[in-house]
């Protein structure tokens, strides 16, 4: 289901047919067929993916052809059904893009920059959000302006860390600099802190 489409639509391939998003407009395939998405813009697609088993697929070739997380994932779903302990989705850059538009119209905000922590070893992903803050009302705090972001995102049903910056590492063209965003401290990328 495509919730929000750029200018120029991007387009799929399945064998050799050729489909555009709509917003509002749903689009079935079948990805067993060789695919590719062409995304000529620079705005992000959102879309609603809902994975559907074909009839005849049944828990033996599930197991056969499901690896690692996701034969994790499909197992949690059987069991357990989806919960917030279940496995997220990895986020991917186009999202990240999203998530910092979502934080930029948070009063208070400034600029907001994002970037993704993938932690190997427990297999969790935290979203590490730095907002720069606008001149600040009185009584009005950078941990208030980082509160009302870590709000903001909650409902996307991401492990996030909102962190406030005085200053952006620039890139020659003046861009922010992801790759030297500082690392949040180890305790709170942890959870251990608040």
């Amino acid at each position: 289901l495509a919730l929000e489409v750029p200018d120029p639509a991007p387009r799929i391939r399945v064998g050799s047919e050729w489909r555009q998003w709509e917003v509002g407009r749903c689009l079935i395939f079948d990805d067993s067929f060789e695919h590719e998405v062409v995304h000529d813009g620079d705005e992000a697609r959102v879309v609603l993916i809902a994975d559907l088993w074909h009839p005849d697929f049944g828990d033996d070739l599930r197991k056969k052809y499901l690896h690692g997380r996701h034969w994790r994932r499909y197992q949690e779903a059987l069991n357990d059904g989806w919960h917030e302990g279940s496995e997220p989705h990895r986020v991917d850059p186009s999202e990240v893009r999203f998530l910092e538009g979502e934080l930029r119209a948070v009063g208070g905000v400034r600029e907001a920059a994002a970037t993704v922590h993938f932690d190997q070893a427990v297999g969790r992903q935290t979203l590490l959000a730095y907002i720069e803050c606008k001149t600040l009302a009185p009584g009005s705090t950078p941990e208030d302006v980082c509160g009302r972001c870590a709000e903001r995102l909650k409902p996307f049903g991401l492990s996030t860390l909102v962190l406030a910056v005085l200053d952006w590492p620039r890139a020659l063209d003046g861009s922010i600099d992801h790759a030297r965003l500082p690392p949040p401290p180890p305790e709170l990328l942890s959870g251990q802190g608040e």
